[in-house]
């Protein structure tokens, strides 16, 4: 069985960000382990931003 992708959307309500609704980016086809990394390198950057990680369907 393969292994599950994961899509991460980054979310922030910085001013610069309100045009595009507050999406900073996306990640599509992302496995587990790259996911937790990715999000934890993020926050360490961007306090203030928003991770949602979510199991691709």
């Amino acid at each position: 069985m393969a292994e599950p992708m994961y899509t991460i959307r980054v979310f922030s309500n910085e001013p610069e960000f309100k045009p595009s609704g507050g999406a900073v980016y996306e990640v599509v086809d992302a496995t587990k382990e790259y996911a937790d990394t990715h999000v934890e390198r993020a926050k360490a950057d961007h306090p203030n931003w928003s991770f949602y990680v979510e199991e691709q369907s």
